[in-house]
């Protein structure tokens, strides 16, 4: 029988692929690594890791930019273990007018920052998460960056609605919806 992860009464995912899918996030694009491969034609991105003490544990990331609105993005994240699909999770995202103004690398790199922080947490249906960081600008000011997920489990997988702010101001929304195949 497999080890199953509880989470507010709902079993979600076995504690491994749990741990797996954290530590893959974290290897991949939050860790700022270049993707595995990308097709510029498509503006595609695809990011692998395999579970370094069980190479039948994969994890896969498709990530792609809408060519028609630049500033939005779909993505298909999906953990194997021996050869079959056991998590799938899509998300839809977009870079705000803020977020804009401010610049993606310097919204994508913050980001990036709080997922490795915070990935036992963001992205797997938590029903509210808020984390706050404040830094100086060069000049002194305050500069309030926040990080929100709220998720809500669903009978076989999650949904999540994630909001980076920049001083209380959107920069960066995503919406996913993850799927367990354990049941």
């Amino acid at each position: 029988m497999v080890e199953r992860k509880e989470v507010k009464g709902h079993i979600l995912i076995p504690p491994h692929i749990f741990c797996f899918i954290v530590n893959s996030r974290e290897n991949t694009w939050a860790s700022g690594r270049q993707p595995d491969n990308i097709n510029r034609q498509t503006k595609e991105e695809f990011y692998f890791y395999t579970d370094p003490t069980n190479a039948s544990r994969t994890y896969f990331d498709r990530y792609r930019v809408n060519t028609h609105k630049p500033n939005t993005f779909t993505g298909w994240e999906s953990v194997f273990e021996e050869g079959r699909k056991v998590i799938e999770y899509t998300y839809n995202g977009v870079l705000t007018k803020k977020g804009q103004e401010i610049g993606d690398k310097v919204v994508y790199n913050k980001l990036k920052e709080f997922l490795r922080d915070l990935g036992k947490v963001t992205r797997i249906g938590n029903d509210y998460f808020l984390h706050e960081k404040r830094e100086k600008d060069p000049s002194g000011n305050e500069i309030i960056w926040t990080y929100k997920t709220i998720g809500r489990i669903l009978p076989s997988g999650w949904r999540d609605e994630e909001i980076f702010e920049f001083n209380g101001i959107p920069v960066h929304t995503l919406k996913g919806i993850g799927k367990s195949f354990f049941h």
